[in-house]
């Protein structure tokens, strides 16, 4: 659930009117209630965050209202200031648990989501964080996505880049001059053949391509570092899984937090022995978990950890879009595995790692 769902939510519990919306500063409620009543609400609200949301600062205002015969979740306001920008988050327990569910409408969807998970900041156009803001707008919701983003009670209320099968948003997989290849779940599994076949991939995540290749594959790992002038420099990983993970590194419990957390770094690890192709001269290994369902998908067909480095020329940002990357990196990467939703902005993979029991 998100915040205004949430604080729709406890409004109805404590038979409250009034009203709650995003401003572009941050969110506005109007409550038609006694000091009394505000302050129980307000304590309420506290106790009961989703798992994103945070209060930075809260002002209170009496103020003279219309008469509310309920409560309702308005339409925002468009302002001039700013608010916070919120991050992209990896995939959530709940979203997670029904991708792998073949009951579930979203079952192996590699774009489930709800307001717990999935992209905020590569998605948004302007403020206020709404779908008509986002690179969402030009999908349409077909009626069962609809009818969950409409429903407070449901996790997906509200969370603008909902979609499913239905109203899906669609993935190729392309060569390197852009000619289609295959699409949708046949572009998976033709992507996890060529991987094995020792092939260099670009692949759009959530922020923008990584160029990825098997990290057991010798002949991969040296073609990826002469392609990309990259002799020397570590690469990351990325695993399907925390237990993929502890059979390469040493992993304690602040660290396995980390790799599970809401942002999903990579995190900088203790090596169970060297992998002189992968981080030369090092014990330490760079690695990250699969945190898109789109990246869950493909270790469905792929066994095995993936190297997984950003898709950039040197000096530069993370390549966002399909025209950079054909452009700039045709000659590095084989095939690339796409998406028709746009990434707005670009944001590569954070890093972290832990020393003398502190997060660095």
């Amino acid at each position: 659930m998100g915040f205004r769902p949430l604080v729709y939510e406890l409004a109805l519990k404590s038979k409250l009117f009034g009203e709650v919306r995003n401003d572009g500063f941050g969110v506005e409620i109007i409550l038609a209630c006694t000091q009394k009543e505000c302050e129980n609400f307000i304590e309420n609200l506290k106790n009961h965050l989703p798992p994103l949301a945070r209060i930075d600062k809260l002002i209170i205002t009496q103020i003279s209202i219309s008469n509310y015969e309920n409560f309702s979740i308005t339409p925002s306001l468009k302002n001039t200031k700013s608010t916070p920008m919120l991050s992209d988050f990896a995939l959530c327990k709940e979203c997670k648990k029904e991708f792998f569910d073949e009951k579930n409408p979203r079952f192996l969807y590699p774009f489930i989501t709800c307001t717990h998970c999935g992209p905020r900041f590569s998605i948004i156009k302007s403020l206020p964080y709404d779908r008509a803001h986002t690179s969402m707008q030009e999908l349409l919701m077909c009626e069962f996505c609809k009818s969950e983003y409409e429903d407070p009670k449901n996790r997906r209320f509200h969370a603008q880049p909902i979609s499913c099968p239905k109203c899906k948003i669609n993935v190729f997989l392309k060569n390197s001059k852009g000619e289609i290849l295959a699409k949708d779940q046949e572009a998976f599994m033709q992507s996890s053949k060529f991987l094995k076949e020792g092939k260099i991939l670009a692949i759009k995540g959530m922020g923008g391509f990584h160029l990825m290749c098997d990290a057991f594959n010798e002949e991969a790992l040296k073609t990826l570092r002469l392609r990309k002038n990259r002799p020397k420099k570590p690469f990351a990983l990325m695993c399907k899984d925390l237990q993929s993970a502890k059979e390469l590194a040493f992993i304690d419990e602040k660290e396995e937090s980390l790799l599970s957390g809401v942002l999903a770094p990579i995190v900088i690890l203790k090596a169970k022995k060297a992998f002189s192709l992968i981080a030369p001269d090092v014990d330490k290994i760079g690695i990250m978990l699969a945190y898109t369902p789109l990246h869950l998908l493909l270790f469905e067909y792929f066994k095995g950890s993936l190297v997984a480095t950003s898709a950039n020329l040197s000096g530069e940002s993370i390549i966002k879009d399909e025209f950079n990357l054909c452009q700039k990196l045709d000659k590095v990467f084989d095939f690339y595995l796409d998406y028709d939703r746009e990434i707005i902005n670009a944001s590569d993979d954070s890093i972290a790692q832990v020393v003398n029991g502190k997060t660095m």
